[in-house]
């Protein structure tokens, strides 16, 4: 039988092994096309990036698979942020209600829907 032994952790050694990240440059450059184009229509926008990626790869297949894979990331980061933020939400525990009403000779009604 072989021992294997562990080493103890506690608090305070448990954050000292960073994982360190490598930063892809055409990730970057997709992010900073992306956010450039926000005018554009998504379609226009992922072609866009295609072609100003293929400029440096030279490969299309591998540009289009980079953009992809930067777009299924955000995909995921948003997912993500949204459960957490739903998951926080959640905790809380609420034990009061508040009513809106409006002031007819300040607003009308569709006003006050579409402000609050």
């Amino acid at each position: 039988m072989e021992v294997i032994a562990l080493p103890f952790l506690t608090l305070n050694n448990l954050g000292k092994e960073k994982r360190k990240v490598s930063k892809d440059k055409n990730e970057e450059k997709v992010k900073e096309i992306l956010e450039s184009k926000k005018d554009k229509v998504k379609s226009e926008k992922i072609k866009e990036a295609v072609e100003e990626i293929d400029k440096e790869v030279k490969d299309i297949e591998k540009s289009k698979e980079i953009v992809k894979k930067v777009l299924n990331k955000e995909k995921l980061n948003r997912i993500v942020r949204l459960t957490r933020l739903y998951r926080k939400v959640n905790l809380q525990q609420w034990t009061h209600f508040c009513t809106f009403t409006y002031d007819s000779e300040k607003l009308n009604e569709e006003e006050f829907k579409k402000n609050y």
